[in-house]
Protein backbone atom coordinates (compact mmCIF):
# COMPACT_ATOMS: atom_id res chain seq x y z
CA UNK A 1 0.00 0.00 0.00
CA UNK A 2 2.91 2.18 0.84
CA UNK A 3 4.31 2.00 -2.77
CA UNK A 4 0.99 2.58 -4.13
CA UNK A 5 1.05 5.87 -2.77
CA UNK A 6 4.47 6.76 -3.41
CA UNK A 7 4.05 5.70 -6.67
CA UNK A 8 1.17 8.29 -7.22
CA UNK A 9 3.32 11.20 -7.12
CA UNK A 10 5.77 10.12 -9.38
CA UNK A 11 3.28 9.16 -12.13
CA UNK A 12 1.62 12.50 -11.66
CA UNK A 13 4.74 14.24 -12.19
CA UNK A 14 5.45 12.24 -15.27
CA UNK A 15 2.36 13.50 -16.36
CA UNK A 16 2.60 16.55 -15.97
CA UNK A 17 6.24 16.60 -16.93
CA UNK A 18 5.20 14.72 -20.47
CA UNK A 19 2.28 17.46 -20.99
CA UNK A 20 5.14 20.70 -20.93
CA UNK A 21 7.26 18.90 -23.02
CA UNK A 22 9.02 20.75 -25.83
CA UNK A 23 7.29 19.19 -28.91
CA UNK A 24 10.24 18.11 -31.63
CA UNK A 25 12.04 20.75 -33.63
CA UNK A 26 10.82 21.02 -37.21
CA UNK A 27 13.48 19.86 -39.82
CA UNK A 28 14.79 22.66 -42.12
CA UNK A 29 13.48 21.99 -45.48
CA UNK A 30 15.96 22.05 -48.32
CA UNK A 31 13.92 21.62 -51.08
CA UNK A 32 10.47 21.91 -52.86
CA UNK A 33 10.28 20.97 -57.00
CA UNK A 34 10.38 23.80 -59.58
CA UNK A 35 7.20 23.52 -62.05
CA UNK A 36 8.53 22.36 -64.96
CA UNK A 37 8.76 24.44 -67.99
CA UNK A 38 6.10 22.68 -70.68
CA UNK A 39 5.22 24.28 -73.28
CA UNK A 40 2.73 24.00 -76.31
CA UNK A 41 5.45 24.69 -78.93
CA UNK A 42 4.84 23.47 -82.41
CA UNK A 43 6.62 25.63 -84.78
CA UNK A 44 8.73 28.31 -85.70
CA UNK A 45 7.73 31.11 -84.74
CA UNK A 46 5.77 30.20 -81.51
CA UNK A 47 6.56 32.77 -78.52
CA UNK A 48 4.53 31.72 -75.22
CA UNK A 49 4.88 32.96 -71.74
CA UNK A 50 3.33 31.56 -68.35
CA UNK A 51 2.70 32.54 -64.82
CA UNK A 52 2.00 30.19 -62.30
CA UNK A 53 0.95 30.42 -59.02
CA UNK A 54 1.06 27.83 -55.89
CA UNK A 55 -0.03 27.34 -52.18
CA UNK A 56 -0.61 24.75 -49.88
CA UNK A 57 -1.46 24.13 -46.89
CA UNK A 58 -0.66 21.09 -44.48
CA UNK A 59 -0.85 19.96 -41.08
CA UNK A 60 1.06 17.00 -38.90
CA UNK A 61 -0.26 17.73 -35.19
CA UNK A 62 3.01 15.57 -33.90
CA UNK A 63 5.08 17.38 -35.83
CA UNK A 64 5.18 20.60 -37.96
CA UNK A 65 1.43 21.86 -37.46
CA UNK A 66 2.49 25.05 -39.89
CA UNK A 67 3.20 23.44 -43.23
CA UNK A 68 2.62 26.40 -45.97
CA UNK A 69 4.20 26.85 -49.53
CA UNK A 70 3.85 29.95 -51.59
CA UNK A 71 5.15 29.69 -55.00
CA UNK A 72 5.51 31.91 -57.94
CA UNK A 73 6.86 30.68 -61.78
CA UNK A 74 7.48 32.76 -64.92
CA UNK A 75 8.26 31.33 -67.40
CA UNK A 76 8.88 32.17 -71.28
CA UNK A 77 9.72 29.95 -74.69
CA UNK A 78 10.32 30.42 -78.00
CA UNK A 79 10.85 28.55 -81.25
CA UNK A 80 13.94 29.97 -82.68
CA UNK A 81 14.12 27.07 -85.37
CA UNK A 82 11.82 24.53 -86.90
CA UNK A 83 13.61 22.01 -84.14
CA UNK A 84 15.10 23.96 -81.68
CA UNK A 85 13.34 25.95 -78.85
CA UNK A 86 14.56 28.55 -75.79
CA UNK A 87 13.31 28.96 -72.19
CA UNK A 88 14.34 30.81 -69.65
CA UNK A 89 12.52 30.90 -66.25
CA UNK A 90 12.77 32.42 -62.73
CA UNK A 91 11.15 30.71 -59.54
CA UNK A 92 10.43 32.57 -56.37
CA UNK A 93 8.75 30.94 -53.29
CA UNK A 94 8.03 31.28 -49.29
CA UNK A 95 7.62 28.38 -46.88
CA UNK A 96 6.76 27.88 -43.55
CA UNK A 97 7.28 25.17 -41.03
CA UNK A 98 6.81 24.37 -37.32
CA UNK A 99 5.46 25.77 -34.48
CA UNK A 100 4.02 29.79 -33.75
CA UNK A 101 5.77 30.83 -31.06
CA UNK A 102 4.24 31.08 -27.62
CA UNK A 103 5.39 33.57 -24.35
CA UNK A 104 4.11 30.13 -22.61
CA UNK A 105 6.41 27.55 -24.82
CA UNK A 106 9.87 30.00 -25.49
CA UNK A 107 11.58 26.89 -27.04
CA UNK A 108 8.48 26.43 -29.61
CA UNK A 109 10.43 27.04 -33.29
CA UNK A 110 9.28 28.51 -36.61
CA UNK A 111 10.91 28.09 -39.68
CA UNK A 112 10.78 30.64 -42.54
CA UNK A 113 12.34 30.07 -46.13
CA UNK A 114 13.00 31.79 -49.53
CA UNK A 115 13.80 30.26 -52.75
CA UNK A 116 14.43 32.34 -55.68
CA UNK A 117 16.26 30.85 -59.05
CA UNK A 118 16.73 31.59 -62.67
CA UNK A 119 17.40 30.17 -65.42
CA UNK A 120 18.14 28.79 -69.05
CA UNK A 121 17.13 26.06 -71.20
CA UNK A 122 17.58 24.71 -74.77
CA UNK A 123 15.16 22.40 -76.21
CA UNK A 124 14.61 20.27 -79.32
CA UNK A 125 10.76 19.55 -79.97
CA UNK A 126 9.33 17.60 -82.72
CA UNK A 127 5.73 17.31 -84.11
CA UNK A 128 4.49 13.31 -84.07
CA UNK A 129 1.90 13.52 -86.70
CA UNK A 130 0.61 16.18 -89.64
CA UNK A 131 -1.62 17.76 -87.49
CA UNK A 132 1.02 18.60 -84.67
CA UNK A 133 -1.67 17.32 -81.94
CA UNK A 134 1.84 15.38 -80.18
CA UNK A 135 4.48 16.90 -79.91
CA UNK A 136 7.42 15.49 -78.57
CA UNK A 137 10.25 17.56 -76.57
CA UNK A 138 13.25 17.25 -74.81
CA UNK A 139 15.41 20.41 -72.70
CA UNK A 140 18.75 20.46 -71.02
CA UNK A 141 19.82 23.68 -68.54
CA UNK A 142 20.38 24.72 -65.88
CA UNK A 143 19.47 27.08 -62.95
CA UNK A 144 21.10 29.27 -60.33
CA UNK A 145 20.10 31.05 -56.92
CA UNK A 146 19.79 31.55 -53.24
CA UNK A 147 18.03 29.42 -50.69
CA UNK A 148 17.25 31.14 -47.34
CA UNK A 149 16.22 29.57 -43.57
CA UNK A 150 15.31 31.66 -40.78
CA UNK A 151 14.81 30.27 -37.37
CA UNK A 152 12.45 32.02 -34.76
CA UNK A 153 11.78 30.84 -31.27
CA UNK A 154 10.17 33.43 -29.51
CA UNK A 155 7.27 35.32 -29.64
CA UNK A 156 8.80 39.14 -30.41
CA UNK A 157 10.07 37.31 -33.86
CA UNK A 158 13.76 38.05 -33.54
CA UNK A 159 15.80 35.98 -35.68
CA UNK A 160 17.45 32.85 -33.50
CA UNK A 161 19.72 31.29 -36.47
CA UNK A 162 19.75 31.34 -40.04
CA UNK A 163 21.06 29.42 -42.81
CA UNK A 164 21.98 30.84 -46.37
CA UNK A 165 23.09 29.16 -48.97
CA UNK A 166 23.35 29.80 -53.33
CA UNK A 167 21.65 26.21 -55.26
CA UNK A 168 22.21 25.37 -58.65
CA UNK A 169 21.03 22.74 -61.10
CA UNK A 170 21.90 21.03 -64.35
CA UNK A 171 18.44 19.03 -65.69
CA UNK A 172 17.29 17.79 -68.54
CA UNK A 173 13.53 17.03 -69.24
CA UNK A 174 11.42 14.82 -71.84
CA UNK A 175 7.99 15.81 -72.46
CA UNK A 176 5.06 14.70 -74.41
CA UNK A 177 1.88 16.92 -75.25
CA UNK A 178 -1.07 15.96 -76.43
CA UNK A 179 -3.72 18.59 -78.21
CA UNK A 180 -7.16 17.79 -78.33
CA UNK A 181 -9.59 20.19 -79.51
CA UNK A 182 -9.29 23.10 -76.78
CA UNK A 183 -8.13 20.51 -74.91
CA UNK A 184 -4.25 19.95 -73.88
CA UNK A 185 -2.41 18.13 -71.50
CA UNK A 186 1.22 17.06 -71.18
CA UNK A 187 3.11 14.25 -69.24
CA UNK A 188 7.32 14.01 -68.48
CA UNK A 189 9.88 13.66 -66.07
CA UNK A 190 12.94 15.95 -64.91
CA UNK A 191 16.00 14.37 -64.08
CA UNK A 192 18.10 17.46 -61.99
CA UNK A 193 21.68 17.51 -60.50
CA UNK A 194 20.78 20.02 -57.71
CA UNK A 195 24.14 21.84 -55.67
CA UNK A 196 24.55 23.82 -52.84
CA UNK A 197 27.25 26.49 -51.88
CA UNK A 198 28.48 29.51 -50.33
CA UNK A 199 27.12 28.92 -46.83
CA UNK A 200 26.81 31.53 -44.43
CA UNK A 201 25.15 30.88 -40.74
CA UNK A 202 25.07 30.72 -37.30
CA UNK A 203 24.73 27.54 -36.45
CA UNK A 204 27.55 25.04 -34.85
CA UNK A 205 28.83 22.25 -36.33
CA UNK A 206 27.23 19.84 -34.00
CA UNK A 207 23.78 21.87 -34.38
CA UNK A 208 24.47 21.33 -38.60
CA UNK A 209 24.63 17.70 -37.72
CA UNK A 210 21.15 17.88 -36.11
CA UNK A 211 19.78 19.37 -38.65
CA UNK A 212 21.14 17.37 -41.40
CA UNK A 213 22.55 19.95 -43.61
CA UNK A 214 26.22 19.48 -42.15
CA UNK A 215 26.80 17.55 -45.70
CA UNK A 216 25.08 19.62 -48.24
CA UNK A 217 28.39 21.02 -49.76
CA UNK A 218 30.46 18.07 -50.05
CA UNK A 219 28.04 16.65 -53.13
CA UNK A 220 25.28 16.53 -55.43
CA UNK A 221 21.62 15.67 -54.81
CA UNK A 222 20.44 13.64 -57.55
CA UNK A 223 16.61 13.96 -58.32
CA UNK A 224 13.79 12.93 -60.74
CA UNK A 225 10.61 14.71 -60.70
CA UNK A 226 7.36 13.55 -63.12
CA UNK A 227 4.63 16.31 -64.07
CA UNK A 228 1.43 16.48 -65.25
CA UNK A 229 -0.22 19.96 -66.37
CA UNK A 230 -3.67 20.07 -67.88
CA UNK A 231 -5.02 22.83 -69.97
CA UNK A 232 -7.67 24.53 -71.83
CA UNK A 233 -7.77 27.13 -74.48
CA UNK A 234 -10.41 29.87 -74.24
CA UNK A 235 -11.85 29.79 -77.89
CA UNK A 236 -12.47 34.03 -77.83
CA UNK A 237 -9.03 34.41 -76.46
CA UNK A 238 -6.80 32.30 -79.00
CA UNK A 239 -3.79 33.56 -76.63
CA UNK A 240 -5.32 32.96 -73.58
CA UNK A 241 -4.64 29.15 -71.68
CA UNK A 242 -6.17 28.05 -68.73
CA UNK A 243 -3.30 25.87 -66.79
CA UNK A 244 -3.06 23.73 -64.14
CA UNK A 245 0.44 21.27 -63.00
CA UNK A 246 1.37 18.64 -60.35
CA UNK A 247 5.13 18.07 -60.21
CA UNK A 248 6.11 15.37 -57.75
CA UNK A 249 8.98 13.23 -57.75
CA UNK A 250 11.95 11.24 -55.65
CA UNK A 251 15.09 11.83 -54.41
CA UNK A 252 17.52 8.97 -56.05
CA UNK A 253 20.80 9.21 -53.89
CA UNK A 254 19.23 10.72 -50.17
CA UNK A 255 21.32 13.66 -50.20
CA UNK A 256 18.92 15.86 -48.66
CA UNK A 257 17.57 14.08 -45.84
CA UNK A 258 14.09 16.93 -45.65
CA UNK A 259 12.15 18.09 -48.32
CA UNK A 260 8.89 19.11 -50.23
CA UNK A 261 7.86 16.21 -52.88
CA UNK A 262 5.56 18.19 -54.57
CA UNK A 263 3.85 21.05 -55.80
CA UNK A 264 0.51 21.40 -57.15
CA UNK A 265 0.26 25.17 -59.25
CA UNK A 266 -2.15 26.57 -61.50
CA UNK A 267 -2.16 29.98 -63.68
CA UNK A 268 -2.10 31.27 -67.24
CA UNK A 269 -0.38 30.46 -70.58
CA UNK A 270 -0.20 33.77 -73.26
CA UNK A 271 0.65 32.54 -76.67
CA UNK A 272 2.07 35.87 -77.81
CA UNK A 273 2.45 34.94 -81.39
CA UNK A 274 -1.36 34.62 -81.56
CA UNK A 275 -1.87 38.00 -80.01
CA UNK A 276 -3.62 40.71 -82.31
CA UNK A 277 -5.35 43.83 -81.51
CA UNK A 278 -8.41 44.76 -83.20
Amino acid sequence: MRNLLLAVPVALTAAVETCNETPPAPPLNMHTPVAAGVFNIRQKGDVQARVLYATHTGSNATRTPLDKVKSADVQVAAAITPKLAIQVFGSFKKETNGYDPQPSQPNMRRNDYRRNEAGLALGYYKALDNQKQAVFSVYGGFGAGKYTADVFTDPSLARKYFYNTGINQVFVQPSLYLNISHFNCAFGVRFSSLGYSGVSTNYTTQQLRDEAVDKLTSGRAALLDGHVKIGLDIPRLPWLTLEAQLTAGVQLNNHIQNRNNSLLSGGLRFNLNKFRIR
